[in-house]
């Protein structure tokens, strides 16, 4: 660009030379026209004065001169005027170029800024790589960390899954045995209940006993007596049999079920402490 502008400058000075040697030789023209047409004058005048065939052709010769000066001189004017065209054009170019130059001269201005925040920007990533370096070595530990965090994860939700299962299955067994506990209970009230019943009658054969006791004092029949005597003891015997039978039988169950019920509250009281 800069040597585009030296040319122009150069060409410039160069028509503006050409200029000045037109005008100059205009001017030098014009002068001599003056003094043709002035002699052309005076010989118009000796022409009056002496009209000779030599006054004649010396007037046409000035007059021919002074054509061709008039010609060179509009020829000049021509050139002159293509020469003033020809600065004017090129005084535009210039001015192009100047405005061109001045954005250059703001494009270059833009551009340093632009190298200097690229330097600042190639300087900021050689940090960020250098500490993205020592992110990734923390990272790969950290990593490493994590995976064996999620195993240990993985490995409590198993252990706490089986712990729920067999809290479940312990929940299960516990709600039978509470289930049963409250049938024998149950059992315990009916056998209960019977023996108050048998206690009852009992208590009632016994006082019949002692009714026919007086009636035999007064002199009732025997046979009569036997037979009560016999019912007695064998309800008896059949009470104490039962009330053996349901005592032995309630034992074996209640102490089945308190050993089930201590097993699964201790296990349950470890699978808390292990949760």
């Amino acid at each position: 660009m800069a040597d585009s502008k030296q040319i122009i400058e150069l060409e410039v000075k160069q028509v503006q030379e050409q200029l000045i040697k037109l005008i100059q030789e205009r001017k030098n023209l014009q002068e001599e026209f003056e003094q043709l047409t002035g002699s052309s004058h005076q010989l118009l005048q000796e022409i009056q004065e002496d009209p000779t065939s030599a006054s004649e052709r010396k007037l046409h010769k000035y007059e021919a001169e002074k054509r061709r000066i008039e010609e060179k001189l509009e020829v000049l004017e021509s050139e002159i005027s293509e020469k003033a065209k020809r600065i004017t054009l090129l005084d535009s170019k210039a001015g192009l170029f100047l405005q061109q130059i001045e954005k250059l001269q703001d494009f270059e201005a833009c551009l340093d800024e632009a190298r200097a925040q690229v330097s600042e920007a190639t300087a900021k990533r050689l940090r960020l790589e250098e500490s993205l370096t020592e992110n990734l070595g923390a990272g790969a530990t950290l990593t490493a960390q994590i995976d064996q965090l999620r195993r240990h994860n993985q490995d409590l939700q198993d252990t706490v899954q089986c712990h729920h299962r067999e809290k479940e299955e312990t929940d299960k067994r516990l709600a039978a045995l509470e289930l049963s506990n409250e049938r024998s209970k149950n059992q315990v009230v009916t056998m209960e209940q019977s023996q108050k019943e048998l206690q009852e009658r009992l208590n009632t054969m016994s006082q019949d006993k002692e009714r026919l006791l007086r009636q035999f004092e007064e002199g009732s029949t025997e046979g009569v007596i036997e037979v009560l005597v016999k019912e007695k003891q064998e309800l008896e015997e059949r009470l104490t049999r039962e009330k053996e039978t349901q005592l032995q039988d309630y034992k074996a169950r209640n102490k089945a079920l308190q050993e089930q019920l201590e097993g699964l509250v201790d296990v349950r009281s470890a699978m808390i402490s292990a949760t």
